[in-house]
């Protein structure tokens, strides 16, 4: 089963679409704020396309897709950067996101800490910056560390593919 949490007028064919908004006429309706109607490691691959930046608990929320998923699950996560003009003007948006957030549900995070959120874990398969236009040639002519402080304004979103351990 592949899931598109969030999917709004973004349906996939393959994946049952899942939203919370009826009108958009999902395969299922669902409050992604809540337990969802699937049964546990039930998902082979999971899209959350620009929409844990509106859920209010995100740690619930990705806890809740650990249980969904599969070992070895593949799940694409896109967030708006936090340096994205849209990141900050959508009223909706509830936390930002950047290039290391996602490592918090890793193991390789904690190998150097005394201490461990009670998270769950996965593997970071890839990770992506995407920028707006045709600015993305920057990437390729200046080293990434200096390009995301001078240019950073010009990144618009992160796309992430976490596998399940």
């Amino acid at each position: 089963m592949k899931l598109n949490l969030g999917c709004g007028t973004k349906k996939i064919e393959g994946y049952v679409n899942v939203d919370c908004i009826k009108e958009v006429k999902p395969d299922i309706v669902c409050d992604l704020e809540k337990p969802m109607p699937f049964k546990d490691e039930s998902a082979d691959e999971i899209l959350c396309d620009n929409v844990l930046e509106h859920i209010e608990d995100a740690v619930s929320f990705i806890k809740e897709i650990h249980r969904i998923a599969k070992k070895d699950a593949r799940i694409i996560i896109r967030v708006p950067y936090y340096r994205a003009k849209t990141a900050y003007s959508d009223i909706t948006h509830k936390h930002f996101f950047t290039e290391n957030t996602f490592r918090y549900f890793t193991e390789e995070f904690y190998k150097d800490v005394d201490f461990k959120y009670q998270l769950p874990l996965f593997h970071i398969k890839k990770q992506n910056l995407k920028t707006h236009g045709v600015w993305g040639w920057l990437v390729w002519l200046i080293p990434l560390e200096i390009w995301r402080e001078i240019w950073g304004f010009l990144i618009k979103e992160i796309e992430v593919e976490l596998v399940k351990k």
